[in-house]
């Protein structure tokens, strides 16, 4: 749990400033890179500096441990970074991945579904990718990925993206 600390720390006042950014305009210059976006609004700079930092502390963190910190990174950096917020949210289920699963306690099945119904509300298209990549548990057991499953088709339904490839 000290391990964490730092990387809740950097989290925490990661939030405040990225949700505290200005109103989105339609950009004048859509070639703008990023540093040039940051040097506009200094609150977006220190936010990108402290979620980089907070996924470097992340990254350091026990393995058992830092897929849920991953994807707290991930969560709060859809606000400021979508495409940083996609690789973070691959990162916490790659690092999900890693954790243990008997029959008693299904740790990684479980929250491999909650990292696909977190992003299912970001990017239902990934998200269902994601799935994809799950396996079905045991045959006399519940099935782990249903709510994620529901997250998706939630996420699909209200956003009517229904295309050939879901069907």
């Amino acid at each position: 749990m000290r391990h964490l600390a730092p990387a809740v720390l950097a989290l925490t006042i990661a939030v405040p400033i990225a949700a505290q950014s200005a109103p989105e305009r339609p950009p004048a210059n859509t070639n703008q890179s990023k540093t040039e976006k940051d040097a506009k609004d200094p609150r977006q700079a220190k936010a990108r500096e402290l979620l980089e930092s907070a996924g470097g502390q992340a990254a350091a963190l026990p393995m058992d441990v830092q897929p849920l910190a991953l994807l707290q990174l991930a969560v709060i950096e859809t606000a400021v970074d979508k495409a940083k917020a996609a690789e973070d949210f691959d990162l916490a289920f790659a690092a999900a991945a890693t954790l243990p699963s008997n029959p008693d306690r299904r740790y990684r099945e479980d929250f491999q579904a909650d990292i696909v119904r977190e992003l299912a509300k970001f990017d239902p298209e990934h998200a269902m990718d994601m799935l994809r990549t799950m396996p079905p548990g045991p045959p006399d057991e519940p099935d782990s990925r249903i709510t994620a499953v529901d997250a998706v088709l939630e996420r699909a339904l209200a956003e009517k993206r229904w295309t050939a490839r879901w069907s």
